[in-house]
């Protein structure tokens, strides 16, 4: 169940995510990838990588999915672009700036999302991190409460249901602003849209 609504719902959309991120990166970018999951969609963009030659440190917490990554990479043969590190051992790889802080649908199912956003934010030359994820129009009870309750059905986690308002006011609350957004894709499956998906620059309010 997991695999098949997964692919469909979230790694055909969440590819196109990566690749336009990564295109922004000049050659030689030392990017930490927060959330990287079994790496499924990074890994699809490994011509990319190769090519810019990214060096791409990639945090997740769950032990399975590092497991299933690190064999992605090596499918791949990006064993020398990507590093992977468990949440916990995050503090250790921080000792020197990374170029870029990206987190590709993770914001909404972290979460201590303000402590993982300290540590992006302030890992970065620039003060700043990217985040990619669903944004909605309008509140709605219904909708959030079945959208937290879908990972009892799909096996995974679809995230909180965030309005654009609601997530300024959770960034706000942060001390960070957004700095840009664009719309990149609309996740769709079977010509029904099923929600709009942002990139958004994010960085401290006093920048």
């Amino acid at each position: 169940m997991r695999r098949m609504f997964y692919d469909r719902m979230i790694a055909s959309y969440t590819e196109l995510l990566y690749s336009k991120f990564l295109l922004s990166c000049e050659q030689d970018t030392r990017v930490l990838d927060i959330g990287i999951g079994n790496g499924s969609a990074l890994c699809k963009t490994g011509r990319l990588i190769k090519e810019r030659n990214l060096h791409i440190v990639g945090v997740d917490i769950c032990e399975d999915s590092l497991l299933e990554c690190q064999e992605n990479i090596r499918k791949h043969g990006l064993e020398g672009h990507v590093e992977l590190v468990h949440g916990r051992d995050l503090a250790g790889k921080c000792y020197e700036k990374f170029d870029k802080a990206f987190l590709s649908n993770s914001y909404s199912v972290i979460d201590e999302i303000r402590d993982v956003l300290d540590v992006a934010v302030n890992s970065t030359k620039d003060g700043q991190c990217v985040i990619a994820l669903a944004l909605f129009d309008k509140a709605s009870r219904l909708k959030e409460f079945v959208k937290r309750n879908l990972k009892y059905i799909l096996g995974f986690d679809c995230g909180r249901y965030i309005t654009h308002s609601s997530l300024t006011d959770e960034l706000n609350k942060m001390g960070l602003r957004v700095i840009t957004k664009e719309l990149s894709c609309s996740n769709s499956m079977k010509g029904v849209n099923l929600a709009n998906i942002y990139t958004l620059s994010i960085g401290p309010i006093q920048q």
